[in-house]
Parts: C-alpha cells; structure tokens; sequence
C-alpha cells in the first residue's frame, strides 16, 4: 500500500550527447522513515542533512532511454533504483563516465543501501540503524553514530569514528576499522582486519588473513584460519580468547602480566608468557580475566 507523501520531484532521463547526460534525477521528500536504495554501476554517497534529497546523474556515450533513476515511496519508505531498460546484460555498453547518486537524509531517517558494482561512501550519520551492502564495490564509512549491518562481496571496508554496535562482512577484502567504540562483530573470508584505537568487545574473525590490533580496550574474541594475530597497546577489560589454525599469536597488553590468568594450547609452536615459557600447554592462574590461546602450527607470545 503506497502512503500519500509531500514530493517535490524532478527527473529527467534523456540522452543529450553534448553534454553527456544519460540520466538525470533530483528529488525531495517529505515524511519519510526510511530510504533504501538499490543501485547498479553507480558510486552512492550520503551524509546528514536536514531534508530527504536525492540527485542522481549518469554521465556516458549510451544511447537515449538506456537507463533510468526510479523513485516510488512505499509505506513511508523512499525507494530509489537504478534501471538499465536496453541491453540489460551488459552495464558498459555504454562506456559509462561518471555514475553517482548523492543523498541527505536527517537523523530520524533508516538508511538500506543494496549497491552493485560500485562504492559506497556514508559520513556524518546519526541514526537508530543503518544497512549497507556492496557487491563488487568498495565502503567507506566516517563519523557515525548508528548500529550497522554492513556486508560486501568483493570490496574493502573502510570506518572510522563509529559509535555503535555493529555486524560486519566481506567475503573477498579488507578491513580496517579506526576510532570506533562499541561491540562489534566482524568476519572476513578472504582479507586482513586491522583496528586501531578500539572501545568495546570485539568478536572477529578471519579464514585467510592477518588481524592487527593496534592499540584499545575491551573483551576479545579473535580468529583466524591462516594469517597471524598481532596486538600492540591492548587493555582487556574482559576474557580474551585467540585462535590461529596457521600462524602466530603475538599480543602486547597494557594490563599487568600479574593480573591476568593464561590457558594456552599450542600443537606446535612455542608459548611464551612474559619470562616464563612452555611447549604444548601453559597454564598460569593469578589474575581476574583469563587469556586462552590455541594455535595448531604456530607460537604465541604474551607481554
């Protein structure tokens, strides 16, 4: 059921080879929850503003009515696509130049981006919750107050400045996180995870990559199947648990040695707690949190 909304909208969807324009749209939108975009080939930024906006624009050598920018608002949801409406199996017919939507929304506004072959880049967001997804593009993501759900097949993920909980995924790409606080769950099958300058529990994990923890606090889990665990200036408020199937276990924390308890398990590898040392299993109790550590086929150092 579509709900009556104020729109102002304006679209354009022409082929003026002067200028290049193969589309056009601009539109503002009143009483609105929510704006999801679905968009194919094109770049999508967003940031705050104090209005619903939208303008897209698709710059090439295509030929009139190849593509389109529809917008239609469904139950106070603005729904924003991209249309290839001639020869839908192939974007780049075209030799597209430029393709890029950019969008304002206000705090009070849901955010659900679902991008194919292109970039996503979010700043200045202040939001309940936003989901974001990318295939075949990259996300980059500044100073954002929301819980997120961001997932990425093919791409690198890319935030800083975040307070919020968040669910995190890439399938073929990095990570790196800078200046965030919250609990966060994160995984990568193919790509490296690096957090700088964390505040909250940490659930990570990685089948083929390195994870780097270089400097914050909070309660650990970190995984990973082939790649190494590195962590410098790290405070544990809480357990900590690492487990690398192929590769090496070196932390460097903040706490006291003293006030911590080990559980280590190594297959093969050497284990290593400040001055004391061990093979196989090294178990020390004397502090409040607990550091289990497992490795099949590698060392794990502890300072």
């Amino acid at each position: 059921m579509k709900k009556s909304v104020y729109l102002i909208l304006f679209i354009l969807s022409f082929s003026v080879r002067a200028q290049n324009i193969i589309a056009a749209a601009e539109l503002k939108a009143e009483n609105v929850s929510e704006v999801r975009v679905e968009g194919k080939f094109v770049d999508v930024y967003v940031k705050k503003g104090d209005e619903v906006y939208f303008k897209g624009v698709i710059r090439g050598n295509g030929d009139e009515g190849d593509y389109r920018f529809d917008t239609d608002v469904v139950d106070s949801t603005l729904i924003i696509r991209v249309i290839r409406t001639k020869n839908n199996y192939s974007w780049k017919n075209s030799r597209i130049k430029e393709a890029r939507m950019d969008i304002t929304i206000p705090g009070d506004v849901k955010l659900d981006i679902d991008n194919s072959s292109g970039d996503v880049f979010v700043a200045n967001l202040r939001v309940s919750e936003s989901k974001i997804e990318a295939t075949s593009g990259d996300i980059t993501l500044r100073n954002i107050i929301a819980n997120l759900e961001v997932e990425t097949t093919s791409g690198d993920i890319d935030i800083a400045d975040l307070i919020g909980d968040s669910e995190i995924e890439s399938t073929s790409g990095d990570q790196e996180f800078e200046n965030v606080k919250g609990t966060i769950e994160t995984r990568a099958s193919s790509g490296d995870i690096t957090f700088e300058d964390f505040e909250g529990d940490l659930d990570i994990k990685a089948t083929s990559g390195d994870i780097d923890l270089r400097g914050g606090e909070g309660k650990l889990k970190v995984r990973t199947s082939s790649g190494n665990i590195d962590g410098v200036r790290v405070a544990l408020t809480g357990d900590a648990y690492f487990d690398a199937t192929s590769g090496d276990v070196k932390i460097d924390f903040t706490n006291d040695l003293d006030d911590l308890n080990f559980d280590l398990n190594a297959t093969s590898g050497d284990l290593e707690v400040g001055s004391r040392k061990g093979e196989k299993r090294l178990i020390i109790e004397r502090g409040e949190y607990t550091v289990r550590g497992t490795t099949s086929s590698g060392d794990q150092e502890y300072e």
